[in-house]
């Protein structure tokens, strides 16, 4: 019984390495056919065009003005407080935080500004 059962598992084998030898295996493009701008198994080209580059790097820059608005706003907003709180009269400390904290806004929306129409002019 056990004969027939070794016999068998071996036909098997034998059968799946037959197919293998029939038919190869397509693994899709090789690297040579990426790298030279081929198509890839999915229908998208191998690598960035210059435009889709400047954009993808454009989105980036806008993210990072935008981290960097936050993080500075916050930061020189509470130094430049300190220093108001320090060398203004009480009576017009408000309105020169006030007037601080807008010309930061504006320098941060003009980046902004900036980068939204690089984005969109293309």
């Amino acid at each position: 019984m056990t004969d027939e059962i070794d016999r068998d598992d071996a036909t098997a084998v034998d059968d799946a390495s037959a197919r293998d030898d029939v038919m190869p295996a397509d693994d899709g493009p090789t690297g040579d056919e990426i790298a030279g701008g081929g198509t890839s198994s999915d229908g998208t080209l191998g690598r960035l065009s210059a435009g889709d580059a400047r954009g993808l790097l454009d989105r980036v820059g806008l993210g990072a003005l935008v981290l960097l608005a936050l993080v500075a706003g916050w930061s020189v907003y509470d130094q430049a407080g300190e220093a108001i709180r320090l060398w203004v009269d009480p009576a017009f400390q408000p309105v020169v935080l006030a007037a601080f904290n807008l010309a930061i806004l504006l320098v941060a929306l003009a980046g902004i500004a900036h980068q939204l129409v690089r984005i969109r002019g293309e």
